[in-house]
C-alpha cells in the first residue's frame, strides 16, 4: 500500500508540476504580449520618424530635380535665343552686303553716265542724255529702296 500512496503522490507531483509548467507558459506568453504592447509603439513611433525623414528628404529632392529641370530648360532657351541671334546677324550681314553690292553697281553705272554727258560736245544731246540718264537715276533709286523694303 505505501508502493500505491507513493505513486499516487508522484502522480500528484507530476500533475502539479506539469500544471506549474502550463502556468509558467502562460506566465511567459502573458509577459510577452506586454512587452510587444509596450514596444510596439515605441517602434511604430520610431518608423513613422524614419517615414518622415524619408519623406522629408524625397521632397527636398523632388524641389531640388525641379529646380535643375528649370535651369536646365532656361539653359536650353538661352542656347536657343543665342543661336536665333546669331542667325539674324548672319542675316543682317548678308543683306547690307547685297545692298553694299547693288550701290556699287548704281554708283558705277553714274560714272559711267557722267563721262557720257563729259564726252558729248552737243548741247541738245547732252540734254537728251541728261533726260535718258536722269530715269535711269531715279529707275535705280526705286529698285534700292524696294530692294531695302
Amino acid at each position: 500500500m505505501q508502493e500505491k500512496e507513493k505513486e499516487k503522490e508522484k502522480e500528484k507531483i507530476n500533475k502539479l508540476n506539469s500544471n506549474n509548467n502550463k502556468f509558467s507558459f502562460q506566465m511567459e506568453k502573458t509577459a510577452a504580449a506586454t512587452n510587444s504592447a509596450v514596444i510596439a509603439p515605441e517602434i511604430k513611433e520610431k518608423a513613422s520618424t524614419k517615414n518622415t525623414k524619408i519623406k522629408s528628404k524625397l521632397k527636398e529632392k523632388e524641389i531640388k530635380l525641379e529646380i535643375q529641370k528649370e535651369r536646365y530648360d532656361e539653359i536650353i532657351k538661352e542656347e536657343r535665343e543665342k543661336k536665333i541671334k546669331i542667325k539674324i546677324k548672319e542675316y543682317e550681314k548678308s543683306l547690307n552686303n547685297q545692298l553694299c553690292e547693288l550701290l556699287i553697281k548704281e554708283r558705277e553705272k553714274e560714272n559711267e553716265r557722267l563721262q557720257l554727258i563729259e564726252k558729248c560736245q552737243d548741247e541738245k544731246e547732252k540734254k537728251r542724255l541728261q533726260k535718258i540718264l536722269a530715269m535711269e537715276k531715279a529707275e535705280a533709286s526705286e529698285n534700292i529702296v524696294k530692294w531695302n523694303k
